[in-house]
């Protein structure tokens, strides 16, 4: 998440922010607010806490297009922001044409790290459950 996270800054993870959870299960029993394009937020991946921004929200659309590049095969537009990637990556997010349209599953979003040369995020794994959104990150720095 550098340069919004550096080593040593201190992070507060709001679990309230969307709503209450079931101690038991991993769903909410009651929602008052749902992640935003923009949030820092905080769910598990193959068993580690994972900390990147929310860029996508549900059906929210994004766009693909096909892209001449030396690493990139593709570009994508979502919030109004464009991203490449690679072949790989395009088909892990739904990508089957050059140039199409799809939008982000209801229930999930697009979380993507903020140095995106480096990060290993939805692009790589797809989208996250909403569900499985531990909080809304807070970074204190020092």
């Amino acid at each position: 998440m550098e340069p919004s996270l550096k080593d040593g800054d201190c992070v507060f993870i709001f679990k309230a922010a969307y709503g209450i959870k079931h101690p038991l299960k991993n769903k909410y029993i009651f929602r008052w607010a749902r992640p935003k394009s923009g949030d820092i937020i905080v769910y598990r991946k193959d068993g580690h806490f994972t900390v990147k921004r929310c860029l996508g929200i549900s059906e929210e659309p994004i766009e693909f297009s096909k892209k001449l590049g030396y690493n990139y095969d593709y570009s994508m537009k979502v919030s109004g922001k464009d991203i490449s990637l690679t072949a790989v990556q395009f088909r892990n997010l739904g990508g089957m044409s050059d140039e199409e349209q799809v939008r982000v599953p209801a229930g999930y979003v697009l979380a993507l790290g903020d140095n995106l040369k480096e990060s290993h995020d939805s692009r790589d794994y797809g989208f996250v459950l909403v569900d499985g959104i531990y909080g809304k990150v807070f970074i204190w720095k020092k």
